[in-house]
């Protein structure tokens, strides 16, 4: 039987404290939705803890919030 993976005691996960996916703020919110046409074929979905826009199943477009203020 293989040992356990685990990290060493150095690594800092890039997530904020506490843990969790972070979410987009409501500027990020805003522009995306500007930016995303009105078309059945294109839709906006969290990605990478922000917002994204897809045409037909493609990522096209990305937002990415700050959190450091």
């Amino acid at each position: 039987m293989r040992p356990a993976l685990t990290w060493p005691r150095s690594h800092t996960s890039p997530l904020p404290p506490g843990g969790g996916v972070p979410k987009p703020n409501a500027d990020a919110k805003a522009a995306i939705q500007g930016l995303v046409p009105k078309h059945p074929a294109v839709g906006i979905r969290p990605m990478f803890g922000d917002l994204a826009g897809f045409a037909t199943g493609n990522m096209f477009t990305a937002s990415r919030s700050s959190s450091e203020g």
